[in-house]
């Protein structure tokens, strides 16, 4: 009897948590790129390494239930298939850190060779291409070469790039491309120093929070590895086999889990709203021209 009405509580506060998920109200910028978020009405993909991870999961969920007759390990095993290769991974700041490196090279690359009295065009097809940025950079040379238009060629670009700072870098070839002056060689060398501020600056916040990152994660593995021997090798864990007890068991596993999670948001590095290169405003980005 108590088994029944735990399996209904746990159904019911799964209903709940997605009911509040799916009628939560859209608080997300605006002026983000609508390719990194879904449209209303557009499904949100879940990657297949993630299906799979599900899957297993729930497959693995089963057997221990069927084996140990602990009811919660059915939502217990999956969530952590899928949420501890998240909560474990390496920072998105480092990623963003080495992408911000990349655009500063390009850039001094790129400001280099301005000085030599070249076209922008021919410029930035022989301008040496950073490893992390092979791909972004490469596609944008590949648009040059053929004849799609400098403005489209530059906001595809930023959208690429999907970076506050690389609007900056692409809003100054943007205004060049388009108004042919002088100087685009001494804007790129201020933004390349701006750039190197912001990477060194992300570099020591990062060097700070690395100490507290790696001790949420070992608390998170011994966390894990204690609970799985209580289950298996002690009695510890009987007060919790009834099923009003599992629930409480589950909803603590839930606000650990929870308080790692926002955990890994706050250690996040902000995002900063963009001007070009978004789906939203690209149609503004032929205002210089059209302007002349």
């Amino acid at each position: 009897m108590y088994q029944q009405i735990g399996v209904f509580l746990v159904l019911l506060l799964c209903a709940g948590v997605g009911c509040l998920v799916l009628g939560w109200r859209d608080r997300r910028d605006p002026t983000a790129p609508t390719r990194q978020r879904p449209r209303k009405g557009e499904r949100v993909k879940i990657s297949g390494t993630t299906q799979m991870l599900l899957a297993v999961g729930i497959v693995a969920g089963a057997s221990v239930y069927y084996l140990s007759g602990w009811l919660f390990t059915l939502f217990l095993v999956p969530a952590l298939l899928v949420g501890l290769p998240y909560l474990l991974s390496r920072p998105e700041a480092e990623h963003q850190i080495r992408r911000l490196a990349a655009m500063d090279e390009w850039t001094r690359n790129l400001s280099s060779s301005m000085r030599a009295g070249s076209g922008i065009e021919h410029t930035i097809i022989s301008t040496p291409i950073p490893e992390t940025l092979k791909d972004e950079i490469t596609a944008f040379i590949n648009r040059l070469r053929n004849n799609v238009p400098p403005a489209e060629a530059v906001t595809r670009f930023a959208s690429d790039l999907n970076d506050s700072v690389g609007d900056k870098i692409c809003g100054a070839l943007l205004l060049a491309m388009q108004l042919r002056g002088v100087g685009l060689a001494n804007v790129l060398e201020g933004l390349a120093e701006d750039v190197g501020d912001t990477v060194a600056r992300r570099r020591r916040i990062e060097a700070d929070r690395k100490s507290t990152r790696t001790q949420a994660k070992w608390v998170t593995i011994i966390t894990i590895a204690v609970l799985a021997a209580a289950f298996a090798f002690t009695n510890f864990m009987e007060p919790y086999r009834s099923g009003g007890m599992q629930i409480v068991l589950l909803i603590l596993l839930t606000l650990f889990a929870a308080d790692l999670y926002w955990m890994k948001q706050a250690t996040k590095p902000p995002t900063y709203p963009r001007f070009i290169g978004t789906n939203d405003r690209v149609e503004r980005t032929d205002l210089v021209g059209a302007q002349r």
